[in-house]
């Protein structure tokens, strides 16, 4: 591996901070790919009647997807930092989380890359 697990980290730890993915949300249909928790509010305030129930859903949506997020990034980075510093099956139980966190909405969740690398170290050293 030429990479360091420190380094995976860092090169994807911004890369799922919500929603990236198109939607077609609720029963309006909203598509909320790059839009976040603060704007669906934002658009909430400033609409009425049944597009204003349909922007708060949103934003309550939106509002989970940026949790996990930033739980999973946790998670992973936890699991980057117990690899480097030897607690290989300890990194791979933070690397899973990460990734359970993200496969609700991603096909193929970002954090899969790191789980796998740390897998990786796992099998090569006998760590268990």
């Amino acid at each position: 591996m030429t990479e360091t697990i420190i380094e995976i980290y860092e090169k994807l730890r911004d890369q799922w901070t919500g929603c990236t993915w198109a939607t077609e949300f609720g029963a309006a249909r909203l598509n909320l790919r790059g839009v976040t928790c603060s704007q669906a509010a934002l658009l909430a305030r400033a609409t009425s009647g049944e597009e204003t129930a349909a922007w708060r859903e949103a934003a309550e949506y939106l509002a989970k997807v940026e949790a996990d997020a930033a739980a999973a990034r946790v998670e992973a980075g936890l699991a980057a930092h117990k690899a480097d510093a030897g607690s290989l099956p300890e990194a791979l139980v933070h690397a899973e989380r990460a990734c359970n966190l993200e496969r609700p909405y991603r096909r193929e969740p970002v954090w899969e890359s790191l789980f796998n690398a740390i897998h990786e170290l796992v099998s090569s050293s006998g760590a268990t």
